[in-house]
């Protein structure tokens, strides 16, 4: 089963250490994450990863995660079997990044690869960042490459996809207490998009029975999204983060996301946040809730309820607290998440459960 059918907060992406600086001292992380939803998927997915400097002004990280997958949801249930399932995603990466004294230059380069035992997925990417106008203008262009690969499951060959993304980022300094943000995002991914698993009932007015015929999706994908965000220090102890987000492909799919994030410093020891996301999406153009009374059978069909209408939201608390005098810290978070599928015959709502507890240190 490809991890895919499960929404994204259930995937761990693997983490490496945020890249402030190669300058930053060396350390280390973990983190453990659950997904539980009621349609029947549970995620475990425990991830950690280690920096380490190589001289004063170059970083190398490196990172492991896994997903293991229980899953007995309508996704499978109406498409590879009348059973439930269990998968296990391996997922590696490293990063090598260098600082320059002059203007504040960094660069970077990563790789990550992921498998199971029906899919195989590489990405590759390249960073430059620099720090312009006193410090007060950051920019950062990001190109990242993709190669994808399903495998024969027995009644479909599956295929092989490659991407090619390019996100470019504007960070201005507003003042003492403000930044800005502007993102551009745009990528394209061509070759075979469907999932082996899933079958779409077609039926005409001739036919006594409805076909099952495998999914159909466009070749090519290109999109665009755009998204701007504001971060201020309301106090010395209160910051807020709001984003609006705008994204748009070719398969006529448009989708709206806002996000409201709100920290507080209580005391010297603790941190408290808490977020809100809501996420409005518009279907893909070949999307149907059924594809009856058809002259023909449609050259693209699917019945991924992920490509039609639907609405989200997402809420979490975060709390960040030092563990002891050292300098390890420890974050737990707990999230709410709720979908509404607004054209579907398999599912209409989905409700899940997201926890996570990470550690992270310096040496």
């Amino acid at each position: 089963m490809r991890l895919r059918l499960i929404p994204a907060l259930a995937v761990t992406a693997l983490a490496l250490p945020a890249l402030a600086s190669p300058l930053d001292p060396a350390g280390a992380g973990a983190t453990l994450r659950v997904y539980t939803d009621d349609d029947h998927v549970v995620v475990v997915s425990p991830s950690a990863s280690a920096s380490t400097t190589l001289g004063p002004s170059t970083s190398v990280a490196a990172g492991v995660a896994v997903d293991a997958v229980s899953a007995a949801s309508v996704d499978v249930l109406s498409a590879a079997s009348p059973v439930a399932v269990r998968e296990l995603r391996l997922e590696v990466g490293a990063r090598l990044a260098r600082a320059f004294e002059r203007g504040g230059l960094v660069v970077a380069a990563d790789g990550l690869a992921s498998h199971e035992r029906d899919y195989d997925a590489i990405r590759v990417g390249a960073m430059v960042r620099s720090e312009v106008a006193d410090r007060n203008l950051v920019l950062e262009l990001e190109y990242r490459i993709g190669f994808d690969r399903v495998r024969d499951i027995g009644a479909d060959p599956g295929g092989e996809r490659s991407s090619h993304q390019l996100a470019g980022t504007l960070s201005q300094v507003l003042g003492e207490r403000t930044v800005a943000d502007l993102i551009v995002d745009g990528g394209v991914a061509s070759g075979y998009h469907a999932s082996p698993y899933r079958r779409v009932p077609v039926a005409r007015a001739e036919w006594p029975l409805p076909t099952w015929m495998p999914e159909q999706t466009p070749a090519r994908r290109r999109s665009l999204a755009v998204a701007a965000r504001v971060r201020r220090a309301l106090t010395r102890t209160w910051f807020l983060s709001a984003s609006q987000r705008f994204y748009v492909d070719e398969w006529d799919m448009t989708s709206h996301t806002t996000t409201a994030d709100v920290s507080w410093q209580l005391g010297a020891r603790w941190l408290l946040g808490a977020s809100a996301r809501a996420y409005l999406q518009r279907g893909a153009s070949f999307y149907r809730r059924s594809y009856t009374d058809l002259p023909e059978p449609p050259t693209l069909r699917t019945r991924d309820r992920t490509l039609g209408p639907m609405r989200s939201g997402f809420v979490s608390i975060t709390a960040d607290r030092p563990l002891g005098d050292g300098p390890g810290h420890i974050v737990a978070a707990c999230g709410l998440l709720s979908i509404r599928y607004l054209d579907s015959s398999l599912q209409t709502t989905r409700h899940a459960l997201v926890t996570t507890v990470s550690w992270n240190t310096t040496f």
